[in-house]
Parts: structure tokens; C-alpha cells; sequence
């Protein structure tokens, strides 16, 4: 789906303020934490006060654009809006506007556009209608001028101590991981990564939920000891391979796209992934045993290409950062709510059994785990203990 959010010399459509959050992939929807959805698109305007209100095409788009438009008008903008030159961004992202992660997106590029009265407009592409190699940072970011850049992913693009971001049970919590954006630890990464002349430029973090591990009807988990001798399906990746071998399990190399048929057919016993994916991919219907354990954070960051951040003045500049945060900060407080939304569906809706780990299972399985971290991070340890001091 391409939307293009132009501004547009039309009356404002009626809508309904409100704020809302909703998660899905492909045709599949999770509904809103909060009921109410906008009633109608709008065309982009001014309002009275003369703030340039974005193009919506759906109701996803109005919710979204309702409360990033709150947002703005009640953060500091230190910068001139006279200095901002008219650009076109092309946004991409994998998992639709309805994810969390589009949502997000959209959040970036409803605050630019609000801030710069309507001088920013982008092309999205948010359904994975852009196919680029996301390790190969260059090719990747010579396409797009906004995506997302995912840590675990990071050494495989040249930031080596992305490394530490793919291993299981480095973050305890969602607490333990927004601890870690907040702290100085956090801003070291980005910082490193910014400074490390790589194709983007990293503005803010964001994050979709802890990866778990769920497991068709035949194959119930009561503890991670149930999940030995099972065929995992996991992605093409070291890290991960190891991780499900470390635990007894057998990892199966699969595309996403094929893991439905994989476990409703029995070619894998169960997979892992956040509940965002989970439940997008209506896995609910053929693994409806979740292990809970939270291995590895989806944890992201929103970046714009090196070459738009080169382009920049400082006002400009500014105006990228104020909008990147508010962004994060939907990200931060949506996520929550939609996992909330998806654990009490697929329990209440699908029958799903989900399983949440003691103590001290959690502590077995990052015992199995440890000597992964110094055959994929041996130069890193101390990087790592010092994110696990920040859960204190």
C-alpha cells in the first residue's frame, strides 16, 4: 500500500479525537486498547490556530495522527520553522500501519509534518512493499529515507557490539530495557553507531515486545523442560540456532511466512517471536501453548539515512529529534497496551494456555545460555554486566 500524505486545500473531515493503538500483519487486525476509533479520514489543513493537520486515509491513520497532534502542541520546539526546506521521505517498514511498528512510524512522520506546517510529506511504505536487504545497510538506506534498525541485527551491519542485543535474557524486563535507553549506557549505542559512518542515522529508540517461545496443541509447556527435543522454528541466524540448541530443543530454519503451515502441519513443533507477530499471524489457531519466557527484546531504533541527516541544518536537525522522540514515547506507551490487549484476546477468544516462568527457571535458562555470550561477545562482557546492573 502506498500513501502519499500530501497537503491538500480542503475542509477538515470530522473526527473524533481520541487515543487508540492497534497491532496486526497482513490481513489480520488486533482491535484498540480503547474503543473508540476516529469516524472519518481527513484531508490535510490548518486549523484555526494555523497548525497544519496531516492527510489521513484510515481510521488507524486518524487515531495515530489524534494523539501525535496533542503531542506537539505541547512540546518546546526550539527551532524555526522558516528554516525548514520542503522534503519528501520515503518510509519504510515490514509489518503494516496497524503494527506497532507502523504505528510508530507514523508517529514520526505526523510530528514532522505537524511541526514543519506540512513542508515534510512522505511516500510509506509500510507492508513490506519495499524488498531491500536490511543487513546491507547502504543498499537499503540509498532506497528508504526512514526505517527502523534492529540491534539484534546490528552486528551483521558492521556495529559489532550489536552482537550483545541478539543474545537471550540480556534484558530482564520491559522496565529493565527502557532503563537501558534511559541511561547514558543507552546513548553511549546510539552515540557509537552515529559516529561509526554507517549508511544511517540513529535518532531514538523503540521496541516490539520480548520474543517467547509458543508450541502447537500436541506439545504443551509446563517449563522450559518441555520445550527439549522440540523442532523450533527460528530464524536464519547463529544466535538463534544456538539459543534453541542450548535448551535442549531442535532449531528449524524457516521463512515467517511459512511458519502457519510449519506448525499446522507438524514440520515444527513451535517457534518464537513477539506477541505482536504471534498474533498477526493468527498462530493463536496452531500453537495456542506461550511460554513466556522474554529471551531476546525486539529492541529497535527510528533512523533516517545518513545522507538526509548530512542534508540537514540545525534546525532541522532539531525538528528530527523533537519528532523522533515523540515517537518513542507512542512507541513506549502503546506497546504495553497492546500486548495487554493480544495476551487477554488469545486467552479469552482462542483458548490460549500462557506460561510464565519462575524464578528460577529463568535463572536455568540463563545459566543454559551463558556460553553464548562469550563465543558471540567475548569483548563485550563488561558492556553486558554493565546493562545487567541497570535491572537493579
Amino acid at each position: 500500500m502506498r500513501n502519499k500524505l500530501r497537503a491538500a486545500t480542503m475542509a477538515m473531515a470530522a473526527m473524533v479525537f481520541l487515543t487508540a493503538c492497534s497491532t496486526g500483519e497482513g490481513n489480520n487486525t488486533t482491535q484498540t486498547a480503547q474503543a473508540t476509533v476516529a469516524s472519518e479520514a481527513q484531508a490535510a489543513t490548518t486549523d484555526a490556530d494555523g497548525m497544519y493537520i496531516p492527510e489521513t486515509t484510515t481510521e488507524n491513520q486518524a487515531a495515530v495522527l489524534a494523539e501525535i497532534t496533542s503531542a506537539v502542541e505541547s512540546t518546546e520546539k526550539n527551532f524555526s520553522v522558516d528554516n525548514i526546506q520542503a522534503r519528501n521521505l520515503v518510509v519504510m517498514d515490514r509489518m503494516g500501519e496497524e503494527h506497532i511498528m507502523g504505528q510508530t512510524q507514523l508517529a514520526f512522520i505526523y510530528a514532522l509534518q505537524e511541526m514543519s506546517g506540512g513542508k515534510i510529506t512522505a511516500d510509506l511504505y509500510l507492508s513490506g512493499e519495499i524488498d531491500v536487504d536490511s543487513t546491507n545497510l547502504p543498499e537499503a538506506y540509498s532506497v528508504i529515507s526512514v526505517g527502523r534498525y534492529q540491534l539484534e541485527l546490528a552486528e551483521q551491519t558492521g556495529y559489532a557490539k550489536g552482537a550483545v542485543f541478539g543474545l537471550p535474557y540480556v534484558f530482564q524486563s520491559r522496565d529493565h530495557f527502557w532503563a537501558f535507553v534511559d541511561s547514558e549506557t543507552g546513548k553511549t549505542v546510539i552515540d557509537e553507531i552515529n559516529n561509526g559512518g554507517f549508511a544511517c542515522h540513529a535518532l531514538a529508540y523503540i521496541e516490539e515486545g520480548a520474543r517467547s517461545y509458543f508450541t502447537t496443541a500436541a506439545h504443551p509447556v509446563d517449563s522450559y523442560t518441555d520445550l527439549a527435543g522440540l523442532k523450533l522454528r527460528v530464524q536464519s541466524t547463529d544466535i538463534y540456532n544456538d539459543m534453541v540448541s542450548a535448551i535442549g530443543a531442535s532449531p528449524t530454519t524457516m521463512a515467517w511466512s511459512e511458519v502457519y503451515t510449519g506448525l499446522s502441519s507438524g514440520v515444527v513443533d513451535g517457534a518464537e517471536n513477539p506477541y505482536t507477530g504471534y498474533d498477526s499471524s493468527m498462530l493463536y489457531e496452531v500453537a495456542p501453548n506461550i511460554y513466556e519466557d522474554e529471551h531476546i527484546w525486539g529492541a529497535n531504533l527510528l533512523t533516517v539515512s545518513s545522507s538526509i541527516w548530512d542534508s540537514l541544518n540545525e534546525d532541522e536537525k532539531e525538528m528530527f529529534e523533537t519528532a523522533s522522540q515523540i515517537a518513542s514515547d507512542y512507541n513506549r506507551k502503546h506497546i504495553q497496551e497492546v500486548e495487554a490487549v493480544i495476551k487477554e484476546s488469545v486467552a479469552a477468544e482462542h483458548g490460549v494456555t500462557i506460561k510464565t516462568p519462575t524464578s528460577e527457571e529463568k535463572q536455568k535458562l540463563v545459566e543454559m545460555c551463558q556460553p553464548m555470550y562469550e563465543k558471540y561477545a567475548a569483548d563485550y562482557l563488561e558492556f553486558i554486566d554493565e546493562i545487567k546492573e541497570l535491572a537493579q
